[in-house]
């Protein structure tokens, strides 16, 4: 048995399907009801299951090869706060984001948010908040 919370395998499971252009995967690693809020500086966007989608696409055609995953905090199996760090070899593109993230019962991404890599305020207060409706 895995370590890993299941909001971890999930979010691992999105990286490495964007990394390998694995589009069904990625489409089913999502809930039907996906919700996506980039909240970085300058960024502010939100996206549904088929915009992130298409987000995907985009950044794999930029030439995003490599995803590195760290967990910062979670809370239980399927809420967690993690630090991201996309690369693009070819041009040495590096950028690092937090992702707060809530997954459900089946392991499929319900609930997205991006944050400035130094925001760990503001994203350690969407975990909690996230974390707080899944108790509910």
């Amino acid at each position: 048995m895995s370590t890993q919370s299941q909001a971890v395998r999930t979010i691992r499971r999105v990286l490495d399907a964007i990394v390998s252009r694995n589009w069904d995967d990625l489409a089913d690693a999502y809930a039907e009801h996906f919700r996506f809020e980039d909240r970085r500086a300058g960024l502010k966007d939100s996206q549904d299951k088929a915009g992130i989608l298409e987000r995907a696409r985009i950044t794999a055609d930029l030439g995003f090869d490599r995803a590195d995953l760290d967990l910062i905090e979670r809370r239980g199996e399927r809420t967690a706060l993690v630090n991201v760090t996309t690369t693009v070899s070819a041009t040495g593109f590096v950028a690092a984001q937090l992702l707060v993230l809530r997954v459900d019962g089946d392991g499929r991404m319900l609930v997205v948010v991006w944050f400035d890599e130094d925001a760990f305020d503001d994203a350690r207060a969407e975990l909690d908040a996230l974390a707080a409706r899944e108790q509910a």
